[in-house]
């Protein structure tokens, strides 16, 4: 079959034929969730050298335990929770290293962040690029619980169900968490912000 005809398979279909034998398809699921991956990752970990290193390890577990996935949710959401959990983990063991790498997401992610189509003026590009930077350090300083969801809410656009489902917690604590989030995040950034007002 050609990949053009199994590129439009669904997700189950493509899952049930790797597990059937033909595991070169598995490469059609990491082409339809990379982007999605490597940007939680990268958010996660705040643009650190690792992110290459942590997304591809999400992919290979779930391809290791794909025998495991039992259709309960989506396979997006399989492995937005293997992600979350990757990063987790990284974050311990590296005692937040991330904290104040940062790079700019335009450059390494053109995914995430997007100018608009029009060319912005070199005033325009530097402003976008330090606001950028500020919300990553401020995404940084949260706690994971709190990165966490806003990272699944705004940046992968995840509902409050869905992100229920990834974090493996009643759709009440989301909301709760996530409101929580983001007065920790607003108050963050009006921290941050603070100096640059007195200077002007």
């Amino acid at each position: 079959m050609e990949y053009c005809e199994v590129s439009v398979l669904t997700d189950p279909e493509v899952i049930q034929r790797v597990l059937d034998g033909d595991t070169d398809l598995f490469e059609i699921l990491v082409e339809r969730y990379q982007n999605h991956v490597y940007g939680t990752v990268y958010r996660f970990l705040g643009g650190h050298s690792d992110v290459d290193d942590v997304a591809q390890e999400v992919f290979v577990t779930a391809y290791k335990n794909l025998g495991r996935f039992a259709y309960r949710s989506q396979f997006s959401t399989y492995l937005y929770r293997i992600a979350v959990n990757k990063c987790i983990d990284w974050a311990r063991k590296n005692k937040r290293e991330t904290s104040r790498r940062h790079t700019d997401a335009s450059e390494e992610l053109p995914i995430l962040d997007q100018l608009p189509d029009r060319d912005p003026s070199p005033e325009e590009a530097f402003i976008r690029k330090k606001e950028r930077q500020s919300v990553q350090a401020t995404l940084d300083d949260l706690s994971e619980r709190y990165r966490s969801v806003l990272i699944l809410y705004y940046y992968q656009e995840l509902s409050y169900k869905e992100i229920a489902h990834v974090l493996d917690l009643p759709v009440r604590t989301v909301e709760t968490r996530l409101y929580r989030a983001r007065h920790a995040f607003e108050k963050h950034m009006k921290k941050e912000g603070e100096p640059h007002e007195k200077q002007g």
